[in-house]
């Protein structure tokens, strides 16, 4: 082949939202042969300081970072309106515009530089998510986790704030309950979520229930977890990281089927997720 040719794939959304967009590129680098770079340089992943890199490498497909391929000149980038400014953090206030658009479907552009921002349809599959690895500081404190936790057979996760409103928790619980019917109300059973009331109300009904995320006090309860500007940027990817695999690696799981954020940890489940922290629990 001539020159490589690369796919920019950005992010801009939660956790759950960004596995999905990230085996979709996964899956198009590969099929094409074009070198990935992941930029999660935007405002909900990173603070300036942190990206992708900080937490995870990638078996199976070629890589460049950012900085890297920022050094390239590029003949051609689709879409146009993504040239010269390739650097800028994907926001949701301006990639859905239409002239941002790029869908990653069964047929490749002849661009030098395709940039994905991780919009309309995407198509993911398990054994592409199961190739991150993370990396070893970052893994040392998730397996420690998952060693402190190992003893609770099951895991619930709670979605509030921005997803589910005040005046929704009753019936938001009378749900989660109800797909809980066959629990033990006694039984101690471990939560992760991102709104400290809602796990209030919910110990109204399982009262040995124990919290695992931490530093949710004085948090807005109305506003994501991800969208708080004043929590250390790292250390909250790394504590929900944390959570994401406890829901991976949990016997039983119990959440909302609508949220990304565990629909994605139990999709990884199955396939190979061990492999991912080299962790068999």
């Amino acid at each position: 082949m001539s020159d490589p040719r690369y796919l920019l794939a950005k992010a801009h959304v939660g956790f759950g939202d960004r596995l999905q967009c990230l085996s979709q590129a996964i899956q198009f680098a590969t099929a094409h042969s074009r070198t990935l770079c992941i930029d999660w340089c935007d405002s909900i992943w990173s603070d300036g300081t942190v990206d992708f890199q900080t937490y995870f490498d990638l078996c199976g497909v070629p890589l460049i970072s950012q900085a890297a391929l920022l050094e390239h000149e590029f003949a051609s980038v689709e879409p146009l309106a993504w040239a010269n400014q390739i650097e800028r953090p994907a926001d949701s206030k301006f990639i859905y515009h239409p002239e941002y658009k790029c869908l990653l479907g069964e047929r490749d552009s002849p661009a030098d530089l395709l940039v994905y921002a991780g919009t309309g349809y995407r198509a993911y599959n398990v054994a592409n998510l199961c190739n991150l690895r993370v990396k070893r500081p970052i893994r040392n404190r998730v397996v420690a986790a998952l060693k402190q936790f190992s003893h609770f057979s099951t895991v619930v996760h709670l979605r509030g704030t921005d997803r589910v409103a005040t005046q929704q928790y009753a019936g938001y619980l009378a749900d989660s309950w109800a797909r809980m019917g066959e629990v033990d109300r006694a039984e101690p059973l471990l939560v992760v979520t991102d709104c400290l009331p809602l796990f209030r109300l919910f110990r109204m009904e399982f009262p040995a229930a124990v919290l695992r995320t931490p530093h949710l006090e004085g948090l807005d309860p109305s506003v994501g977890t991800h969208l708080q500007h004043d929590l250390d940027k790292h250390e909250a990817n790394v504590e929900m990281l944390i959570d994401f695999f406890l829901l991976v690696y949990a016997e039983r799981c119990f959440h909302d089927p609508l949220t990304e954020f565990s629909k994605m940890a139990r999709f990884v489940r199955s396939g190979d997720y061990s492999s991912i922290l080299g962790y068999d629990g």
